[in-house]
């Protein structure tokens, strides 16, 4: 890992295996598979020793704002028995109410990531949205993960990219 900015630190074409359920706890971090992208970086959650789920790679529900970035690596094998596979962008019910009587939820940047069959029971194989959530996905891949994006009383910012099974 390396330092980009003040709050993260960047991945540098390697394989992740055993990490899920990473939080950026409302920082501006960016996350960067490296010059090699999605090809040569992945967060694999398919061995990662138990078997409780969930097994979900990033969930985000602490005013995460687009400046907190995903870019350049791929995400693979995630489970869950709820929503939300792979990434879940949510509220969290226990932060405080923001002015404007919003709570927080988690509106980053996702950027040429590829989501490879991640499964959730309950819809949103690749990614759960849920308001007050707003990501942009730009150059998003999702490939053999069921309903691959559900979307809850929010919206997305969808540019490029493609779904398929």
């Amino acid at each position: 890992a390396s330092t980009t900015n003040s709050d993260g630190f960047a991945l540098r074409e390697l394989y992740w295996r055993c990490n899920y359920n990473l939080n950026f706890m409302g920082k501006a971090i960016t996350l960067d598979g490296g010059e090699g992208g999605r090809d040569a970086t992945a967060i694999d959650c398919a061995d990662v020793g138990d078997t409780a789920p969930p097994k979900r790679a990033l969930e985000m529900s602490s005013g995460e704002t687009r400046d907190t970035v995903v870019k350049r690596l791929t995400i693979r094998g995630c489970r869950t028995t709820g929503v939300g596979g792979a990434v879940a962008l949510h509220r969290a019910g226990n932060f405080p109410v923001r002015a404007g009587g919003h709570r927080r939820g988690a509106s980053p940047t996702f950027d040429d990531v590829l989501i490879d069959d991640c499964y959730a029971e309950d819809g949103g194989g690749a990614f759960y949205v849920t308001y007050p959530s707003f990501p942009l996905f730009r150059g998003v891949s999702v490939r053999r993960s069921g309903c691959a994006v559900l979307v809850h009383a929010s919206s997305i910012d969808w540019v490029g990219g493609d779904v398929s099974n």
